[in-house]
């Protein structure tokens, strides 16, 4: 890898087999990893979100999770990745993570893991926290046009584990990291609006173990298709402020 790239990318190491940049966490979660996505995680992705255990309480994935879906998405999420890193090596202000797929190393190698979850910390455009109308257009718009480490830009979290790692502390452990390692020193990061579906008391846990609180709740917002139960869904809506931690 180009010394000014690994240079762009610290605090996150860089896997010598890989050449990927990655963020292990630190005991006693030291056998987790959040790398890139790669091609090679199609399967993963269609394994993982046809668990009904993590794929219900998801708003974007499609049920029943195919083939198609897993490449259109990893064509999405490298060619982000690929501006993320061309931004970097450019010396320029970064505007996203360049890790997001949460891996096991605990008996194989960076190269060989496995994706086990993903969690990504991106620019919010208020879709599942705002009802839909001008207002959830004019905010989405306006911080979209913020420049890169502009401190009113609000980001968002959005995240999923596979069921067989539920319950391990593992989610909470992972998003306290990428902020800390990146997205607050790198991004800027001052304020984080995300949610979950009321009920989901897991996930409101991992958010609030890492300093949100719960501001709200939004009725009826978001519609759910039919392969996963129809009807309209409500939201918890938590916030995360850095000034709020002094």
């Amino acid at each position: 890898m180009d010394e000014r790239l690994a240079e762009a990318l610290q605090p996150l190491c860089i896997d010598a087999d890989t050449c990927e940049p990655y963020l292990r966490l630190a005991a006693p979660y030291q056998h987790i990893v959040v790398t890139p996505y790669r091609r090679s995680d199609a399967q993963a992705l269609i394994g993982h979100l046809n668990d009904q255990k993590v794929v219900m309480n998801l708003e974007g994935p499609p049920y029943p999770y195919l083939a198609e879906h897993a490449e259109w998405w990893l064509e999405k999420v490298l060619s982000e990745h690929g501006r993320i890193i061309q931004n970097l090596q450019n010396g320029r202000q970064p505007d996203g993570l360049p890790v997001a797929v949460i891996r096991d190393i605990s008996h194989v190698s960076i190269a060989e893991a496995l994706m086990i979850g993903v969690c990504c910390i991106e620019r919010h455009n208020y879709f599942n926290t705002e009802p839909a109308g001008a207002r959830q257009t004019a905010l989405m718009e306006e911080n979209a046009a913020r420049d890169p480490g502009d401190p009113l830009i609000m980001y968002t979290v959005g995240d999923w584990l596979a069921s067989a790692y539920h319950r391990q502390g593992i989610m909470p452990a992972v998003l306290g990291a990428l902020m800390q390692t990146w997205a607050i020193p790198r991004l800027g990061m001052k304020q984080v609006l995300a949610c979950a579906f009321v009920g989901n008391r897991a996930s409101i846990r991992v958010f609030e173990k890492n300093g949100f609180k719960h501001i709200g709740d939004v009725p009826d917002l978001v519609p759910m298709p039919e392969s996963k139960g129809g009807g309209m869904r409500s939201v918890h809506v938590v916030e995360w402020r850095l000034d709020e931690r002094k």
